[in-house]
Order: structure tokens, then C-alpha cells, then sequence
């Protein structure tokens, strides 16, 4: 027997980078970011950004390997959830804030992190 949720107040700052806040039901979330983050000590942009041919783009999704069977008897003795309140600063790359029920989430992040020092 499915539950459902109740929430009184959500407050959320900041949803970005292919993120999701999500209120209800869902059968699949699949959120993707590709990112190249340059992280320098002074402004000034005299080379060039680093693309996205970099290996980490490139290579293929790892996915874990189950190799057991799980029995599994879901019980739920209170048919909803209740919260009060929800505050979050920042729901960030390829991140999921819902409130219900989902089949799958497949989320996936990929970043280049490049620094440059400069004299």
C-alpha cells in the first residue's frame, strides 16, 4: 500500500545544474551535468577554458554489478508521512529534492576540475 506525504512548508533557495525539485509521484528522474569548473586565484582570462574532451566525458558509466537476490516486505504501519518543515540552501548538479515516491533515479555528474596558477 502506497503512503503519502504531507509537508507543511518547503522553502528552497536555489534549484541549478540540471536539478530537480519535484513534488508527487514519479516513475523515473534521469538528471545529466556536464561541467568544466576553472578554478583560478586572479580574473584574468588569458588561456583557454578546457573543453569537453576530456577522459572524464568520455568514459563509459560505471554500474554496479548485483550479484544477490533481496527479499524484501515493505510494512507500513502509518499511511502518511508528515513533516513540518523542509529548508534547503541549494539543490545543485544533477541533484533530486522530491517529496513522493520514485521507481528509479539515475543521476549522473561529470566535472573537469582544472586549476591554473598564474605569477
Amino acid at each position: 500500500m502506497p503512503r503519502l506525504s504531507a509537508v507543511e512548508n518547503i522553502k528552497i533557495n536555489v534549484v541549478l545544474f540540471a536539478s530537480t525539485a519535484f513534488i508527487g509521484d514519479n516513475l523515473v528522474i534521469r538528471p545529466r551535468t556536464r561541467a568544466v569548473a576553472v578554478h583560478q586565484r586572479y580574473p584574468v582570462y588569458l588561456m583557454d577554458v578546457p573543453e569537453f574532451r576530456a577522459t572524464v566525458f568520455r568514459r563509459p558509466k560505471l554500474k554496479p554489478v548485483v550479484r544477490e537476490e533481496v527479499d524484501m516486505e515493505i510494512v507500513n504501519r502509518v499511511p502518511v508521512i508528515k513533516v513540518d518543515n523542509v529548508n534547503i540552501r541549494s539543490v545543485s548538479t544533477s541533484a533530486v529534492f522530491q517529496v513522493g515516491s520514485t521507481g528509479i533515479i539515475d543521476a549522473e555528474a561529470r566535472v573537469k576540475h582544472a586549476r591554473r596558477i598564474l605569477d
